[in-house]
């Protein structure tokens, strides 16, 4: 397989669970048939919140649209969790039609390569308005690429077992799996457990964040406040954070096309987000205190970030380093060299940076890669500890690992069994 490049000097591949069958061809019996959407509400609660997102996302609203905006989104998610009606999905259907006018001076020339394609389809999905408005009814069915509801799928349930029977769970977990309102395209079946229903893509994110916890002592949501995700896949992972209480800045680094296909799940699911090309180019943290109070900006907590351009640099807080989090599941490590070099050189000195990888990747060996870096960079500033996962945690009989690095004036890593780290499964 080849590598992608969209755009001349901005080569990226952000293909979470690529090293996956390239061709979807199963789970099937993971695919609901929810048949039609449920009625509009008697109300006009609908249609006054799809007008406040509009006003919301223009680049031009004010603090007091937004504010009404997330509080008539998270009115509306407790009171309609999941499958949405049609008029909700209407109103999202134009909201991303309308930005999707915008890919074609995103996208750059065309370059045959698999992931360019699918993007392009993607893309073509994007701006077609019956596409847009049937784009929950369809996306799953249909089997649009990327798959990136039919992949989680295949993971194996074990770790699903490991979170819920895990001391902390009420705690810590509980708040963000079966408590929570459903994420994402309706059509995805549940898994059944005593404590309730389960998505398995929330289950995998959520299994990457218990076993940070567990190496990282001290780390909860709250001592948080910022995090770049490197390729964000459905979107699930900032709902999942949302979920748990995190305040702080969350940057998804993707393809434009992707972060249209992102904001559309994570507004379908109740959980506001924003253009990163649609925000002032002032850090997100700090920006009350350096542009107008009353913009969008300092508002709207989860951004999501063109990977081709350059806009995520201007948005992170640098002041605030020691107190962010990178992470990367899978997807850094099967991104192209110039990609990676791109993003590390922003996210090096994170106070905490977490991978999850596979050890090679159609012909790179990541496990050399990855030591140049920690020799290179992390050794200097960071306590390291990587592992290899135990069997059943992740969907595919390869070898994959975790690597947490945390910095020296924050803390320590540890290997520890709960995370599935032992002296035989240690590299460091």
């Amino acid at each position: 397989m080849k590598l992608l490049v969209i755009h001349a000097g901005s080569a990226l591949l952000i293909a979470i669970y690529l090293v996956r069958p390239r061709g979807y061809t199963g789970a099937d019996p993971f695919v609901l048939d929810v048949g039609q959407p449920p009625a509009d509400p008697a109300d006009d609660t609908c249609t006054s919140l799809n007008q406040l997102e509009s006003r919301a996302m223009d680049i031009n609203a004010g603090g007091k649209e937004t504010a009404e905006y997330q509080t008539a989104l998270e009115a509306w998610r407790r009171q309609h969790p999941g499958y949405q009606p049609a008029c909700r999905t209407r109103g999202l259907g134009a909201q991303m039609c309308r930005d999707g006018a915008r890919l074609a001076k995103l996208m750059g020339p065309p370059t045959g390569d698999e992931w360019d394609l699918w993007m392009r389809e993607l893309a073509a999905h994007e701006t077609t308005a019956e596409d847009c408005l049937n784009f929950a009814d369809w996306f799953v069915p249909k089997k649009w690429l990327p798959h990136v509801f039919h992949w989680p799928q295949e993971t194996q349930e074990v770790i699903l077992d490991e979170l819920i029977n895990d001391p902390e769970y009420g705690s810590a977990y509980a708040a963000a799996m079966h408590l929570a309102p459903p994420f994402g395209a309706p059509q995805i079946a549940f898994r059944q457990r005593p404590q309730g229903r389960f998505q398995m893509h929330r289950v995998e994110q959520l299994n990457h964040w218990r076993v940070l916890r567990k190496a990282v002592p001290g780390l909860e949501v709250s001592s948080l406040q910022q995090i770049v995700e490197f390729g964000g896949g459905n979107g699930n992972l900032p709902a999942m954070f949302f979920d748990l209480g995190y305040t702080g800045a969350h940057y998804v680094y993707d393809f434009p096309t992707m972060l249209l296909m992102q904001r559309y799940w994570l507004h379908y699911s109740g959980v506001p987000a924003v253009l990163g090309t649609d925000v002032p180019r002032v850090p997100q943290t700090t920006c009350s205190k350096n542009w107008m109070k009353s913009t969008q900006m300092c508002k709207m907590k989860i951004i999501l970030e063109n990977a081709l351009g350059e806009d995520l640099n201007s948005h992170l807080d640098p002041a605030k380093l020691r107190d962010s989090l990178f992470i990367a599941t899978y997807s850094f490590t099967e991104a192209d060299m110039a990609s990676r070099a791109k993003i590390w050189r922003t996210v090096k000195e994170f106070g905490v940076i977490q991978l999850a990888f596979w050890g090679e990747f159609y012909g790179k060996d990541n496990l050399a890669h990855l030591q140049d870096l920690v020799d290179t960079d992390l050794r200097k500033t960071h306590r390291v500890v990587w592992w290899e996962m135990p069997p059943g945690w992740h969907a595919t009989s390869g070898k994959a690992y975790y690597l947490v690095a945390v910095r020296k004036d924050r803390g320590t890593v540890l290997c520890v069994e709960e995370a599935g780290c032992s002296k035989g499964t240690a590299r460091l």
